[in-house]
């Protein structure tokens, strides 16, 4: 449904849920992690239409904050299908990601980010 909810368990074990963020377009999120600060970074895939148009369109990765504000978008030129991200425990500076037509596992470096998506600095390189 293009969104990511929210769920809350009380003290007598009932859950309640809410919409933590309504995304439009594309296919919804396809992958979640967080970082060691709280920030949610969503994986949102958009099918390539055909073989020819395929590393013609962008993949996008959102940054929320704890409180579900959309602090930016990093758009992955040719990287339409990211199926997973992942941040390392012991190289928290990096975030990986891979996606459904190309093998292997690609790292966008993080240089800074103090809840300004524009900090970050990212560069593509195959991890083999």
């Amino acid at each position: 449904m293009n969104r990511i909810v929210r769920m809350r368990q009380n003290e007598d074990g009932i859950f309640h849920s809410s919409v933590f963020y309504q995304f439009n377009g594309r296919l919804g999120p396809t992958a979640l992690t967080v970082d060691d600060k709280g920030h949610l970074f969503i994986a949102r895939m958009e099918y390539a239409l055909n073989d020819e148009n395929e590393n013609q369109t962008d993949g996008l990765i959102c940054a929320l904050d704890k409180e579900g504000t959309l602090l930016g978008e990093l758009i992955l030129s040719r990287c339409p299908e990211i199926t997973g991200i992942h941040i390392p425990q012991k190289k928290k500076e990096s975030l990986l990601f891979t996606q459904k037509k190309a093998p292997g596992v690609y790292k966008i470096k993080i240089s800074s980010f103090n809840s300004d998506i524009d900090k970050y600095e990212y560069s593509l390189k195959p991890k083999v």
